[in-house]
């Protein structure tokens, strides 16, 4: 990743992968040629013969691209079935040893990832295993779809779910701890299935920062501006609680499909379009609103990190260790 080429032929993660060099293409550039559509190719796909084949990047590295994140004193945040916090950097830095952080699409930087492998993607394990019948009834009673009644629920719900912290789990690394099993607190019979939704955009929220905060920790560049994107960011509720959360403007792109648009940017500036990935972005990305955070909800949410989530998650953390370590 620091060098962005194979290794060497003896290093021995080709014997660890069963893999030889001829077996994997030449690395380019992002925004480099590939190479041109064949006649073989062409009449195969449609495309014309000639086109150019330009590289992008990882599909994370595009997507905060599209998004407008191209200093380290922005982020992105991925409201994705993977969900993560990204930023871009020019220190070749771990944040979690011996991973090592993987290209950025522009030339010298690198992306510090912090995720949550089963982020939004929990969204519809609420409403085929815990709200299943409460959704079907008001579908049928408002006549609107699951994602619309989930918005209400999510906009009429007060910051904190009535007491109800959900701590999503499921492989959470987002700040150094790897908790396997996701937990509830101060879950009561007067909590309703609004509670348990607002409770668990709020939880993957709450990791969403801790993320942020470890990779901040580790190079010690603060964030000033947020950018979110990924299926959840075509929610209003939730960008507003996550400006609330993490109680600062979160930008959103004119398209959630930042990823995409990332790639594109990246065929715009190989093909000569714009001469640079700075003029391309300013060019093709631009932020359609911002949420900014209500004082009151943002001061709630701040305690609930520092004097609830925070020592919950750590003492869960230790539990498990513990519990494995007696298996």
């Amino acid at each position: 990743y620091k060098a962005h080429r194979w290794p060497a032929g003896w290093d021995w993660r080709w014997q660890a992968l069963n893999l030889t060099r001829d077996k994997l293409g030449d690395l380019v550039p992002a925004g480099g040629e590939l190479g041109r559509i064949s006649p073989d190719a062409a009449r195969l796909t449609g495309l014309p013969v000639g086109l150019p084949l330009i590289a992008a990047g990882a599909d994370k590295a595009c997507e905060v691209l599209g998004a407008g994140c191209v200093a380290p004193w922005q982020a992105a945040l991925s409201f994705g079935t993977t969900a993560t916090f990204n930023t871009v950097t020019r220190k070749f830095v771990s944040i979690n040893p011996p991973m090592p952080p993987y290209p950025a699409v522009i030339p010298g930087q690198y992306c510090l990832e912090s995720q949550i492998p089963q982020g939004f993607a929990l969204v519809r394990y609420f409403r085929d295993q815990i709200a299943a019948q409460e959704l079907a009834a008001e579908q049928e009673s408002s006549g609107e779809d699951w994602l619309a009644v989930l918005e209400r629920w999510l906009a009429s719900t007060p910051a904190g779910a009535h007491g109800l912290m959900w701590q999503p789990g499921l492989s959470v690394q987002a700040s150094g701890e790897s908790l396997s099993r996701g937990a509830l607190l101060g879950l009561s019979a007067q909590h309703g299935k609004a509670d348990w939704y607002l409770a668990l955009v709020e939880g993957l929220l709450y990791a969403l920062r801790d993320g942020m905060n470890h990779v901040t920790r580790h190079t010690k560049q603060p964030v000033s501006m947020l950018f979110a994107a990924g299926g959840g960011a075509q929610s209003a509720a939730v960008m507003q609680t996550a400006a609330n959360v993490f109680g600062a403007p979160i930008h959103q792109p004119h398209t959630h499909e930042t990823s995409g648009l990332g790639a594109a940017i990246c065929a715009a500036v190989g093909t000569g379009i714009y001469p640079d990935f700075a003029e391309a972005v300013r060019a093709m990305s631009r932020v359609e609103r911002v949420f900014y955070p209500e004082a009151a909800a943002a001061a709630h949410y701040d305690r609930l990190y520092h004097h609830v989530y925070r020592p919950w998650v750590r003492a869960l953390a230790d539990l498990y260790r513990r519990e494995a370590h007696n298996a």
